[in-house]
């Protein structure tokens, strides 16, 4: 957020702005429009405000529309940004791509790539019972892949409101190497 645009120069010239006020690039599709609204988000300093303004600035068919966000960074080291308004205009999906790095405008305490979580599953397992092979269904604790999500709020325009956890999708993970099963060994019978 050092690197934040500042104000005189985002209203003069975006462009002109430093490399590193681009937090993010932005895309909207919207059905009323034969291209997608695209482009880059800046942090934008007005100098008097505690936290740069986040500002999309998003083009497309002879069409540019600034979106204004607030931003706050919570005594939790949490990080947000209020957009109070919006075109009203419907759009049908939105993706905002950060950069990696360790200058990105979010950061994460851990690696993505490997997140799991601990789950109890039914599962179905071979057991001795009186010298007897039975299959029970247990309750066992495997480890599952875990989904990233966002706490999310939207507030429309004629007051209608949406809460829900946005799932987040990770990119660019190796993936998974898996290790060949060992063959089970065959134990010759003796012969009495």
């Amino acid at each position: 957020m050092q690197k934040a645009c500042t104000s005189a120069q985002f209203d003069s010239n975006p462009a002109g702005c430093p490399s590193a006020s681009v937090v993010a690039y932005a895309k909207a599709i919207t059905p009323i429009l034969p291209v997608p609204l695209e482009g880059p988000a800046y942090f934008v300093s007005h100098g008097n405000e505690a936290f740069p303004q986040l500002i999309l600035v998003l083009q497309g068919y002879g069409i540019t529309i600034e979106l204004v966000g607030d931003t706050f960074i919570s005594k939790a080291g949490i990080t947000s940004s209020t957009f109070a308004s919006v075109p009203d205009a419907p759009v049908s999906s939105f993706e905002l791509t950060l950069p990696e790095g360790k200058y990105s405008a979010l950061a994460a305490n851990g690696n993505l790539c490997a997140l799991t979580k601990t789950v109890s599953v039914k599962k179905k397992v071979t057991v001795k019972v009186h010298g007897r092979k039975r299959t029970v269904t247990r309750n066992v604790k495997q480890t599952v892949p875990s989904s990233l999500t966002m706490p999310t709020e939207f507030t429309a325009q004629n007051g209608a409101e949406l809460k829900q956890d946005t799932k987040i999708e990770v990119t660019g993970c190796p993936k998974a190497v898996k290790k060949p099963a060992k063959k089970a060994s065959k134990k010759g019978k003796k012969k009495k």
